[in-house]
């Protein structure tokens, strides 16, 4: 079920006063909402710094890419869902971030057109 405006208001209040280490604490407080999953994502939106990239590029050699709560404890101020995502999107060396080539946006032209978006 979705969180309604006034849930996720109170969400971001309970968070910001006590912190986003204990979701079992949060989710007391909320009465019954699921929280460990909700609060992924939703407590820190703050820019990476580069600091934090190289404790992440070493946390995830260390640990393989696989084992996020472990990466996150070498990440502070980081959730192991901020870890996993950072990593995966934007600092795993296998990404390609070059250009596309022209077969590549071809295929992404014909997508468009037979999914209409």
């Amino acid at each position: 079920m979705d969180w309604t405006n006034p849930e996720n208001k109170k969400l971001c209040e309970v968070v910001k006063y006590h912190g986003d280490t204990n979701s079992q604490h949060v989710a007391s407080i909320l009465l019954g909402r699921l929280v460990p999953n909700a609060l992924v994502g939703r407590t820190r939106t703050r820019k990476w710094e580069p600091d934090e990239d190289k404790h992440l590029k070493i946390a995830a050699n260390l640990f393989g890419g696989k084992s996020w709560n472990k990466v996150a404890t070498l990440v502070p101020g980081r959730t192991q869902m901020q870890c996993r995502e950072k990593w995966c999107n934007m600092l795993d060396p296998s990404l390609n971030m070059g250009k596309w080539t022209e077969e590549e946006e071809l295929k992404l032209i014909d997508a468009v057109a037979e999914h209409d978006y």
